[in-house]
Formats: C-alpha cells, structure tokens, sequence
C-alpha cells in the first residue's frame, strides 16, 4: 500500500504528472449550469465542479463512463466484473446512493436500487459530463449528498453534417456509431445511433467461490439519442429530446451457467425555453426516464422497472442586484415488479430559489429548496456559499449546505428485507477552497466535512442506526508546462462509519490521478495513471483489497479535416488488483478507433 501511494504522490508532484485522458487547458470561461441550474462561466463559481469535454470522450476508446469518470479529483468506483457489469460511484467518499444523475437534466435512476446504471450509459452518445462535489440537494432534492454527476447527450451543429465512427480491440470488442447533425433555417436536429460488443473476460476471479465460472462474460449494448429544436425568434424556443440505451450482459451465476440481465435506460421529454421580458428567461420541461432491468437466473426472469413522469419549470431574473431563480419539480414515481412490494408509487412536489450575487471582489451564492414527498413529508434543504478575489490570480471561498436522501422502495418495502418506517438520510456540508488562476496555470485546493445521520446500513439486513463523518482535502492542478498539456489531482479523505469508528467500504483514504499530453504537427500522445490506497471490500473493515496503480497510453493521429484515428493502451504494466472482492478487474488491453466526418 506504502508503495502504492508513494507512487500516485511522485505521479502528482512530477509534471505534476499524468491524467488520463487529458484536454487541451482547463478553460476558466468554459461556461456550466450544474452547480448553479444557471449558464455561468467557471471562473465565478464557488463550487467545486469538473468538466469532461468531447475531446476527452473521444480519447477515451473502450473506458467506460465509470471508469472515465475515476479519473476526475475526489471520484472512485466499484465494479463486480467488466464491461456491463454493476458499477458503483462514490463522491468524495459518499455512498453511491448518495450520487444524483441526470441526463439533460432529466433524473433516470432506479428507485428501487437507489442508483443509476451508469456502465449501461455509452460514451458515444454524450456530448459533455459535469460533475458537482459536495451537496446538491438545494438545487436538485434527493440523493444529492455527495454530488451530482448531470450528462449532456450530442446536439446539432450549424452547418448540417454526417459522422460514421467504430474502432476495435482487446477480447472481441467492438464499437460502431453513426449521426447526422445540423440546422435548416430555425429548426436544428441531431440524430445518434450506436451500438458496441465485447466478449469481456469473467467477472470472478476467486475459484473458490459459488458463483465461479471461467468462461467469458460478454456484453452488447445498443444505443440511439435523438434532439430536435424550433426557434420561433430571439425570444421563444420549442424542442424534444430522446434517450435510448440497452444493454445485455452475462454474468457468473454459479459454476454450470451464466446468468444474463437486460437493462433499458431511457428518458424522453418536450421543452419551452422563453425571454417574456429582456431580463426575464424561463423555461418548462416535461418528460419521462425509466429504468427497466430484467434479470435471468436458471429459469427464472426477475423484472425491476422504474418509471418516473418528470415536470419542471424554472425561471431566471437578471437584476441589478444580482441574479435570481425560482421555480418548482414535480416528479412521480412508479415500480413495477415480479417482486410484490406493499407501496409501489410516490410522488414529489419540490420548490426552489437561488440567488447569485457579485459586489466588487465579494461573490454570493444562496440556494433553498423544499421537497414534498408523499412518504415523508416536507424537508428543507439549503446552503450558502461566499466568495473573495484576494488578488488578480488569487480568490478564497467557504460555503455550507444540507443535502438529504430519501430511501428506495428495497429499503422500504422489499420482501423480508425493507423496514417502511425508515427516516431520510440526512448531511451536512461544510468546505473551504483556495484557488490560483494566472495565465495557463490553475491550482485548487478545497477541504470539506461532510457529515451523515441515519444513514442506511443496506446491507444483509436493513437498519438506521449509523452516523458518518468524511473529512478530506483535494488538490488539484490543471495547466500547460512548455509545450505539454498537464492536470494532476490527489484527494486526501478519512470516510468514518461513526458507530463503530472504521472505513466506510470500498473507499480509500488516499487517491490520485493525473496526466501529460502533447501535439506534434497531425499526431497527439498522452499518458495517465490513476492510483488509489487500500480500501474494505465490506463494512467493519473486513476483506482488505490492496492499493493499485494503473498506467494508460494514448495517441490520436489526424489524417485530414474528414478522417481522425486513435489508440489506447489501457493498463500498461498489467496491473492485477481488484475493486470488489472476487471480482477480475481489465488485464492490459488496446483499441483503434476512427471518426469520419465527410465534408
């Protein structure tokens, strides 16, 4: 582990090292609506936010969206095998149920897990990822008590143009994708299709286990997203927007077969965006996600689906005083299953206002938001942030805030197992940051104190009885050094399970990632490394899983304005650990790749 950990500091402290997949510079006036549900450019926010651009998903080759989003500061995650397989996603040492997700803006998690199948999401299908760590539960409600992670699926472009994209590589996989794009007077339109393969390898490793069965694990998925707008003038635009992903994997059921799941996520909806007056923006959303997981086992077929009818409208008012937003969610909720559950639909009426605010060298930020649930009642959420321009490059910020989580429908209701008197879970935040901005280099430090009451043990059996506290430090780097291109991270946590004073499971006190990239001429090279600490495979520290350091390579060539190429080489050094106990995690594996886009 000493090792381990020596070797992520060296990575961050030399260069200050490798990233994986790394961007051209961190764009301070690259412009973000997560952590405020306002366009606001980054260098004015006080939140701790990332951001995943195109050009780092198409460098991404084979990297699932889990995977891509551990190379981002203060985010690991869990997975019980390979492509397709249960993900699990933890934000600066939160739980995964404690993530909210959103696929333009629309929820499309699970609410009988709790979570949602991010492995089940392709890359080929999104535009941009912007993460927001710490408590978003003011702006968006439930589950966001370590985070928000909201996905931006592909949109049109001005000039009307066609794309065919596909690559190969390690263990019979496979990825093909198509798209059409552009504008025709005031109607703009983007269409995607999709589709990848992998034979993967098997998810468990232990031969010990029941569950061992040595054949490969092989994984589909196919996928579409389609968007379509009509701007009636400056001031009034109509549009839909349609998600679609399916995935079918295998999985060890037992040492004679494999069992198979197939999982549909999808989310589609019809917007209003409108100027009724110069300082006056609103806009209305109304939709549908589901989640609909079908799972095989002998002979036997288990469904578990989600349904929930989404509808939001938000307004923002440009003052001189600042910037105010109000607005209200509705969100009702439906499960359907082979599993007899006591209640099966709820609903959520959420109201909400924020106010952003800059007086000389003082910024302010102020959230609430109240969410109506018909299990629970109201709860209120709120924070506060501030912010100060020390000088031209230096700026301080602090903020507080609550976040809470309503429990799933399992935890409630299933079987045997749910207990329906269960409480939300409930945090509070605090953090404080000190960033540098000058020219090409931008550094940040943050330190946060999260803490956690009836927090829900959903383990063998459900209980309420634990507090968590998760303190840490992360600091960051992102900038150009010569002629390279450089980001770096390190995340220092202490994520303590308070009733009984251990490591919450499968999260590491000490992590990093970080990368190098640089141009020459029509080629581009790049290389990153991700390394992590010890963390326990189950709760009261048991089952150790030892730290790992994992090297990838990345090259693009640029054969003309139509034709591009990449290559991967993910886990140079073929690198043996595990994520979850038992489970084989990707040997060294390669990918070509190319993106054609006729002119």
């Amino acid at each position: 582990m000493k090792k381990t950990i020596l070797t992520g500091a060296i990575a961050c402290a030399i260069a200050p090292a490798f990233a994986e997949n790394t961007p051209a510079i961190f764009d301070l006036g690259t412009i973000v609506v997560t952590a405020t549900r306002t366009p606001t450019p980054v260098r004015e926010l006080l939140n701790d936010i990332s951001v995943i651009t195109q050009e780092e998903i198409q460098r991404a080759g084979q990297t699932t969206l889990p995977e891509l989003l551990r190379t981002l500061p203060g985010i690991e995650f869990s997975a019980n095998g390979g492509a397709g397989t249960t993900s699990s996603v933890f934000i600066r040492g939160a739980n995964d149920k404690h993530t909210l997700v959103l696929v333009d803006g629309m929820r499309i998690n699970s609410a009988t897990s709790g979570t949602t199948a991010l492995e089940k999401i392709p890359l080929g299908q999104i535009e941009r990822i912007e993460v927001l760590r710490g408590p978003g539960s003011a702006l968006y409600g439930s589950e966001a008590i370590g985070g928000v992670i909201q996905i931006f699926t592909k949109s049109g472009n001005a000039t009307p143009s066609f794309h065919l994209g596909g690559g190969a590589g390690s263990r019979g996989l496979y990825q093909a994708n198509a798209g059409g794009n552009g504008k025709l007077g005031e109607v703009s339109f983007n269409l995607e299709v999709a589709h990848e393969g992998t034979d993967s390898f098997s998810a468990i490793g232990d031969p010990a286990s029941s569950s061992y069965n040595p054949d490969s694990d092989p994984y589909r998925n196919t996928s579409a997203n389609a968007k379509l707008s009509y701007r009636l003038n400056d001031r009034h635009e109509f549009g839909a927007t349609g998600f679609y992903s399916n995935g079918k994997g295998h999985f060890d059921g037992s040492r004679t077969y494999d069992s198979r799941n197939n999982q549909t996520l999808a989310a589609y909806g019809f917007y209003s965006q409108d100027r009724f007056l110069p300082d006056w923006k609103s806009q209305i959303r109304i939709g549908r996600s589901f989640d609909d997981l079908r799972s095989l086992s002998t002979t036997t077929w288990t469904k578990f689906r989600t349904d929930q009818d989404q509808v939001s409208w938000q307004n923002d008012l440009e003052t001189g005083a600042g910037r105010f937003t109000l607005g209200t969610e509705h969100n009702w909720q439906h499960v359907t299953s082979t599993t007899s559950y006591t209640v099966n639909k709820r609903a959520v009426h959420s109201y909400f206002a924020g106010y952003q605010g800059r007086f000389g060298a003082h910024s302010v930020q102020l959230n609430a938001r109240n969410d109506d649930n018909s299990q629970f009642g109201s709860h209120a959420t709120g924070s506060a942030a501030y912010g100060y321009q020390l000088t031209n490059a230096w700026r301080a910020s602090a903020s507080i805030g609550t976040a809470f989580r309503a429990p799933t429908f399992n935890e409630l209701y299933y079987p045997n197992y749910g207990i329906s008197t269960l409480r939300p879970e409930r945090a509070l935040n605090k953090e404080v940051g000190i960033h540098y901005d000058h020219a090409a280099q931008h550094v940040s430090l943050v330190y946060f104190d999260n803490q956690i009451s009836d927090l829900i043990n959903s383990g063998s059996v459900v209980s309420q009885t634990q507090r968590a506290n998760i303190t840490g430090a992360t600091l960051s780097y992102n900038g150009r050094l010569e002629e390279f291109n450089v980001r770096a991270s390190t995340t220092w946590q202490n994520p303590i399970d308070k009733s009984n004073n251990t490591i919450l499971q499968r999260r590491a006190q000490q992590t990093a990632t970080a990368g190098i990239d640089r141009s020459f001429g029509a080629w581009s090279a790049g290389m990153g490394v991700i390394a992590s600490g010890y963390r326990y495979d189950k709760a009261n520290n048991v089952n150790r899983l030892g730290g790992y350091t994992v090297f990838n390579l990345y090259s693009g060539y640029t054969y003309s304005k139509e034709l591009s190429f990449v290559a991967r080489l993910n886990n140079v050094f073929d690198k043996q650990y595990e994520l979850a106990q038992t489970y084989n995690t990707p040997d060294r594996n390669v990918f070509i790749g190319f993106d054609y886009h006729p002119q």
